[in-house]
């Protein structure tokens, strides 16, 4: 089995066994797509390529000027 199958499977089951303390209205953001995402964002943070303080009131503030 190829080394990326056997990592989905691990990621899979962890997810299992974590499953049942995740509150099932939050469940989406532990997917892997959402943990991706929030990476990239992450990564945007640490280069400087986000406008503000990350909150929507300064975003508008910013945006104004």
């Amino acid at each position: 089995m190829p080394d990326e199958k056997i990592q989905e499977l691990l990621d899979f089951i962890c997810f299992l066994k974590v499953k049942d303390f995740i509150d099932p209205e939050q469940m989406y953001f532990w997917t892997k797509q959402w943990q991706d995402m929030e990476k990239e964002a992450e990564v945007d943070k640490e280069k400087g390529n986000i406008i503000g303080d990350g909150t929507v009131k300064d975003l508008l503030e910013k945006l104004k000027k």
